[in-house]
């Protein structure tokens, strides 16, 4: 909460909403380990449907063979973002259906943990 004459983030949901928030009532939320396979697998199949997120992390494991894509429901080789064994990458997405995750060997595991309004 704040006062007459602060200051406040504007930012805009999932649906290109405006709304206000401090960034200060976020908090880490929800860790998952996920089994990537060779086909394109919704985020909120393996994690829920959560739509106060602020951020999405994502990181592949250090230990996999190959790559993992992180994209829309399109998502394949050559068609996201692409992440190396033990690369990182933060999603400012409001809405774990809107991501894909797809590997390029069955098995790839991907680290997932989601930023969440606490109030």
């Amino acid at each position: 909460a704040g006062s007459d004459g602060d200051y406040a983030s504007l930012s805009v949901d999932y649906q290109g909403g405006l709304y206000t928030r401090e960034l200060s009532n976020y908090s880490l939320d929800s860790f998952a380990m996920i089994d990537v396979d060779n086909a394109p697998e919704q985020l909120s199949a393996t994690i829920g449907v959560v739509t106060s997120c602020h951020e999405i992390f994502l990181q592949a494991d250090e230990s996999n063979s190959g790559y993992v894509m992180a994209g829309d429901a399109d998502v394949a080789d050559n068609r996201g973002m692409k992440l190396n064994a033990g690369d990182t990458i933060i999603l400012n997405i409001h809405d774990t259906r809107g991501v894909y995750l797809w590997g390029s060997a069955a098995n790839q595991n991907v680290r997932c943990i989601i930023k969440t309004r606490t109030t």
